[in-house]
């Protein structure tokens, strides 16, 4: 009896063992899995941003359309005998920046009152509640 009681226990002994080993190499393989998994990076643009080429708004009783163009976008200027005329619209002048995106050549801000081209300079113009102004580069 003694013989098969060692016997049982060496089995048991090799079993436990055996699963010691394969329950190690499961969780090594497991820590390596996880270790070894890349966390997904933001993706870099290295395009260039695309130029304003358009801005529209509502117009506000009292308010001129170039008053209201300052409140929606970054605006510069020159002034005429004509008044204020607008010569860059966030940074977009009509040069180089936006050849690719509306073909070559030098583009200037022309701007519409309720979709039709405005007849008068845009310092000069008082907008009303419900007036469609748009700045389109062309």
């Amino acid at each position: 009896m003694g013989r098969v009681t060692r016997s049982a226990k060496t089995n048991i002994i090799a079993a436990v063992a055996v699963v010691l080993v394969l329950g190690f190499g499961a969780w090594g393989f497991s820590y390596q899995t996880h270790q070894k998994t890349n966390p997904i990076k933001p993706a870099t643009t290295t395009t260039k941003p695309i130029p304003t080429i358009y801005v529209s708004y509502r117009g506000v009783d009292g308010k001129t359309a170039l008053e209201l163009l300052k409140t929606h976008a970054k605006i510069q200027t020159k002034t005429s005998s004509l008044g204020d005329f607008v010569v860059a619209i966030n940074g977009n002048d009509g040069g180089a920046m936006n050849q690719t995106v509306r073909g070559g050549g030098k583009k200037y801000w022309i701007y519409y009152i309720n979709h039709k081209e405005a007849q008068v300079g845009a310092g000069a113009y008082t907008t009303k509640n419900g007036d469609v102004i748009e700045w389109k580069l062309q």
